[in-house]
């Protein structure tokens, strides 16, 4: 059996843009890191940068990007 999400339910899809319509400038203006994302936090992880940088890291190398590739 699908769940709504599956099925594409427009009520959940439509809560989801809600919530990040309403979350996102805040994010932005408050956050100093200027991230909506969480970090990862690894053992030797000790701040919330280092955290959001090892999250941008692990996404960058689940890319297989390689020379002359760009992540905007």
């Amino acid at each position: 059996m699908k769940n709504q999400a599956q099925q594409g339910d427009k009520a959940g899809d439509a809560s989801v843009s809600a919530y990040y319509d309403d979350v996102t400038s805040r994010f932005i203006r408050d956050s100093h890191l200027r991230t909506i994302h969480y970090g990862l936090w690894g053992p030797d992880t000790k701040t919330e940068e280092e955290a959001v940088i090892r999250s941008i890291c692990k996404l960058v190398d689940g890319c297989h990007l390689g020379p002359g590739k760009r992540v905007l």
